[in-house]
């Protein structure tokens, strides 16, 4: 979930559940918080007593990512991407400058070409992740079973000084779009949650109002209502 505020700096409040009210857990007392504050409250999932709002907080769907053939490009640090006995990166980043939407800077690009649809695993308020799927690195003549393995053989091989290899694929990966345009996996991947999100916010929009309703004819029942004689 994103949040106006994501660049701010966090804190995190231990708290504890006295009849139905957060009390903080050293000080005993009800938090306070200025209006407007954004942020998540974790609970274990026995805490929440609405089945339907843990049903909608814990729901999981797939959604279509990137479709089979799509050519991912990841990046690798150019400095030990070339002085490695390994094939040359595909694409170098001297040739990349410039590109549409492009920026990674001193760093080159393998590529992975995925063999199946890639899906998207949203998962309601959490971070979305990626299913597997079946890839295939053409400059290493190699497979991988999802594309997580996929930018961890390419890192092994491109980037055998790292502490640990892979990475973030979001943060990583890059397709070309139908324009013509780089664009990060990231940036796919919150326009897909956003609008998850969205629906988020429409059904509890629609579920608000269904409760005024309910609670307005009721009163208007009670209020016509005819003593009893």
């Amino acid at each position: 979930m994103m949040h106006p505020d994501d660049l701010a700096k966090r804190v995190q409040v231990p708290v504890i559940v006295k009849d139905g009210v957060l009390v903080g857990f050293y000080t005993n007392k009800p938090v306070e918080l200025k209006d407007g504050a954004i942020g998540d409250l974790i609970m274990p999932e026995w805490a929440v007593k609405e089945q339907d709002v843990l049903r909608k907080l814990t729901s999981e769907r797939f959604e279509l990512f990137l479709p089979k053939g799509t050519q991912v490009y990841f990046e690798v640090d150019m400095n030990q991407a070339r002085s490695v006995d390994a094939p040359k990166p595909d694409f170098l980043a001297e040739d990349l400058a410039g590109k549409n939407g492009f920026t990674t800077g001193q760093r080159d690009l393998v590529v992975v070409v995925l063999r199946e649809d890639l899906d998207l695993i949203l998962r309601s308020t959490k971070k979305a992740r990626l299913a597997s799927c079946k890839c295939y690195i053409p400059a290493l003549i190699a497979k991988a079973s999802s594309l997580n393995e996929a930018f961890r053989v390419i890192s092994q091989v491109y980037e055998p000084k790292r502490r640990s290899f892979g990475g973030n694929v979001f943060k990583h990966g890059w397709i070309i779009n139908e324009k013509g345009v780089w664009v990060r996996l990231d940036r796919v991947r919150d326009g897909l949650e956003a609008v998850q999100e969205e629906e988020l916010f429409e059904v509890s929009k629609q579920e608000h109002l269904k409760d005024r309703h309910s609670l307005t004819a009721g009163d208007q029942s009670a209020a016509t209502e005819k003593p009893k004689p």
